[in-house]
């Protein structure tokens, strides 16, 4: 035990003003059902000779035996977890929504809460961007379109890959015809759209039914119905 220094102040268990020493001593705290020594800084009465903490130091106490664990354990700790979401340019709501995890979750885990081991194990495999990417691309309909738009920003500057294939659809028109199609066989696939709809179809139902006919043949065979390239 090591005795930082001495202040006057009220002692709980005298119920009176006291010199008082303020120590440095190893302590053992619980987490998970595991012992984890630490570093502890609490109050020691020069009058009574009884100890005591006030809720402050109950609190730094408490984050240092986590410490000790989340070292012993790989656990992503709040500073991590903050600078993770920094390099995505995520908020908290839309990180947690792009890992699927409750929105509140992952406030938690930044106040110094200690993440399950499927939380640790998934946020662990974000730190790398193509894993975050994936997850992203799985998620992002559950995002607002500026969270979208600010965590592609953040993965392009991250994937050189990713940011040329950005710039590869913003300069290629949007679509072409190929040698292979052309105009009459686009009329004729509407034509036969028509015949076997059970309605009268409208313009945007009918451009869509184009659309995923061509792309559902597309994923089988390699290449459109129409012949035409999107």
């Amino acid at each position: 035990m090591t005795v930082l220094r001495v202040i006057h102040d009220v002692c709980p268990h005298c119920e009176a003003m006291r010199d008082i020493e303020v120590v440095r001593d190893r302590e053992s705290m619980k987490i998970r059902g595991e012992d984890v020594e630490f570093e502890s800084e609490h109050l020691l009465c020069m009058s009574c000779g009884k100890d005591f903490a006030t809720a402050e130091q109950m609190d730094v106490d408490l984050e240092a035996a986590r410490a000790v664990y989340r070292a012993r354990h790989g656990i992503i700790g709040p500073a991590e977890l903050v600078a993770l979401r920094a390099r995505y340019d995520a908020s908290q709501k839309a990180f947690a929504r792009i890992l699927d995890i409750g929105d509140l979750t992952i406030n938690t885990y930044e106040q110094g809460v200690l993440p399950s081991g499927a939380h640790n194990s998934l946020l662990r495999l974000a730190e790398l961007p193509d894993n975050f990417a994936r997850l992203f691309d799985a998620n992002k309909g559950s995002l607002t379109e500026r969270q979208r738009a600010k965590i592609e920003g953040a993965l392009a500057r991250l994937l050189p890959a990713r940011r040329a294939a950005a710039e590869a659809r913003e300069t290629t028109p949007a679509y072409e015809v190929q040698e292979s199609g052309g105009a009459d066989r686009l009329l004729e696939m509407a034509q036969l759209l028509i015949a076997l709809a059970a309605s009268d179809l409208y313009k945007m139902a009918l451009l869509k039914l184009l659309f995923y006919a061509d792309f559902s043949y597309f994923r089988r065979a390699g290449h459109s119905i129409s012949g035409w390239r999107y």
